[in-house]
């Protein structure tokens, strides 16, 4: 079985050259950049087609009027059914009943596991998670219903302690930040990039998802935006170095 790592830009999307709106426009990501022949992360830089990169462009509506939202999305990607269509909206942030339904039945960690397959989101998740999770206080998302309901663990606090998982930013910066979390260590954008490809070798499939995108793109400042895309860039650069 071939080694695949799956990482997810939550919220993401190819926009327009406008550095107004955009933060994709303004701002430079000689990493990314590189890999698509010096064009942006933009709408009319695709299609693209080179030795290691293809840039396709696709339309998340599937078919289906209405914004694309997460829940719906990522069960998409998960089971390669066309969700929106199958429950006849667009349906997030959190999993709905229908797709819950799916997602515990149906998604691509079942056929690796049951294929004897390896599989491992990289995400470290806090003690609070869990607790809310337990209490019913919090839904899980998309990939972590999937993986759990394929009976897949999650990663956790002892994982991110031990080097075998990363934080939500890449670099534990954030983590270390927040009161009441255990301690971690905490990485240059590079040394995370470099982890993350060390640990992707591990596992047939590995995934991690990157939802500060998402979050930044609802709440936060085009500042803030220009900030994690710049971060990601330096963490991909490390990532493309330590993957073979």
């Amino acid at each position: 079985m071939s080694r695949v790592f799956f990482l997810f830009l939550d919220g993401v999307g190819l926009g327009p050259p406008d550095s107004e709106r955009n933060p994709f426009a303004r701002t430079e990501m000689p990493v990314l950049q590189s890999m698509l022949g010096g064009h942006k992360l933009l709408a009319q830089s695709a299609p693209y087609h080179a030795d290691r990169t293809t840039l396709l462009s696709l339309d998340a509506r599937l078919g289906i009027e209405g914004a694309p939202q997460s829940a719906s999305g990522q069960a998409t990607i998960l089971t390669g059914r066309n969700i929106p269509a199958e429950i006849n909206e667009h349906y997030g942030p959190k999993p709905n009943a229908p797709i819950r339904k799916i997602l515990k039945s149906d998604n691509i960690f079942f056929k690796i596991r049951a294929m004897n397959g390896t599989v491992c989101l990289l995400n470290a998740y806090p003690p609070r998670y869990f607790e809310a999770v337990k209490s019913g206080r919090r839904l899980y998302s998309g990939i972590p219903m999937a993986l759990t309901a394929a009976g897949y663990d999650l990663q956790d606090a002892q994982d991110l302690q031990a080097g075998q998982a990363l934080s939500a930013d890449f670099t534990g910066a954030g983590w270390a930040q927040q009161p009441g979390f255990p301690p971690a260590p905490v990485y240059s954008d590079h040394e995370a990039g470099l982890l993350m490809a060390k640990l992707a070798e591990q596992y047939d499939l590995s995934i991690f998802d990157y939802w500060l995108s998402d979050y930044v793109g609802h709440r936060g400042t085009m500042e803030q935006a220009e900030t994690i895309l710049r971060s990601f860039d330096a963490v991909l650069g490390g990532f493309l170095e330590g993957w073979d």
